[in-house]
């Protein structure tokens, strides 16, 4: 089977509805194609279903965000304090979507987690072999204490940088330590955060 026609039956074999036949054909071609499998790797990642939290970010930001939503006006008030952030970088829904993040990254198999910042949102983008992929967009008010998470696991400095700065996190995951290299730049709409995962 050609790359062409395997990346057609991707969604389809990754969520377990091919017939015996196709299912087959696909699993051969993904066994001799690096291509279509770091492509079946990105679609496993983005779509890990919700009845299994540590293996579903977008399932974990959604709902943490539903809850969040009261309080956005709040949020965007105190953001510029440096003492209220420090305080929102321990609240309970920051973590919880920082460490899904990071879980589902490694649990996929990503090389990288990215957090671009954009006028109105930021774009969380995992990074599988040489394929970029979109997990999720948060609303802009959740930015400044997500990446301030992100600095203070690295044992960087939590206020805004001017210039490019590194850090790193430890991780331990089934049994595995990693390494999470962790980059914060300036960038045209906030700061950009690049976390890079090592395995030790």
């Amino acid at each position: 089977m050609e790359c062409e026609k395997v990346r057609e039956y991707i969604s389809g074999y990754v969520a377990g509805v091919l017939d015996e036949g196709l299912k087959a054909a696909v699993a051969a071609h993904l066994e001799r194609c690096e291509e279509c499998r770091q492509i079946a790797k990105v679609e496993r990642l983005l779509t890990a279903p919700p009845a299994e939290p540590p293996s579903s970010a977008r399932h974990i930001i959604a709902l943490t965000l539903r809850d969040l939503e009261a309080g956005a006006e709040a949020a965007k008030k105190v953001w510029n304090d440096l003492n209220a952030l420090q305080a929102a970088t321990e609240e309970a829904p920051i973590i919880k979507i920082a460490h899904a993040l990071i879980e589902q990254a490694i649990r996929g198999g990503a090389a990288a987690l990215r957090l671009l910042p954009r006028e109105d949102s930021v774009s969380v983008v995992y990074e599988v072999g040489a394929h970029e992929a979109e997990l999720a967009v948060i609303p802009k008010y959740i930015e400044a204490p997500l990446i301030a998470r992100f600095k203070k696991m690295a044992g960087l400095d939590i206020a805004p940088v001017r210039e490019s700065c590194s850090g790193e996190i430890a991780v331990r995951m089934g049994r595995k330590d990693y390494r999470l290299l962790v980059r914060v730049s300036p960038a045209e709409f906030g700061e950009e955060v690049d976390v890079r995962i090592a395995l030790e």
